[in-house]
């Protein structure tokens, strides 16, 4: 692992990829009332505290949408089934209209201190699902993610396993 000045842990939950790809939000209860966030909101880049709940606040409910005709994913990559600790999470929420791409979204975690959506697979919309695009779509994907080096995994297999 290499050096560096501070220690920053990796958001490795598993909920919190398939709350973002889902539009869920987290209602927190605290003594200023009620506050409600999308959870793509809920979780920041500090690598010490890795959400904006307050110490005085709860987690009250989880509100994740209902939505027709999509489809959704998670996927957890572990060095062995008898540990629960993720190299990798990711998850993907797709909707095809006329056989074409109307809506996707990708979020992975454990590369970074907050999980990370990946933007660029919005070019997907308007085409046509197939394996090219897949690939395609995977190497995009793969281009804008850079990971911690706090793991004992090859940072650069992680990135590929995206």
């Amino acid at each position: 692992m290499a050096s560096g000045k501070n220690c920053v842990a990796a958001a490795s939950n598993d909920s919190a990829p398939a709350l973002i790809v889902l539009d869920a939000e987290i209602e927190l209860y605290g003594p200023d009332g009620v506050r409600r966030l999308g959870a793509s909101d809920f979780y920041v880049a500090d690598g010490i505290v890795n959400t904006v709940k307050r110490p005085e606040e709860i987690v009250a409910r989880v509100l994740v949408p209902r939505r027709a005709a999509k489809q959704t994913r998670f996927e957890k990559l572990r060095r062995r089934e008898a540990i629960d600790f993720p190299q990798l999470n990711t998850a993907v929420r797709l909707e095809v209209t006329d056989g074409k791409v109307s809506d996707v979204d990708l979020v992975v975690s454990t590369l970074a201190a907050r999980p990370k959506r990946i933007k660029s697979v919005q070019k997907a919309i308007g085409e046509a699902p197939s394996e090219a695009l897949f690939d395609r779509l995977a190497d995009l994907a793969f281009k804008q993610c850079h990971p911690l080096t706090n793991l004992d995994t090859d940072p650069e297999w992680r990135r590929d396993m995206v």
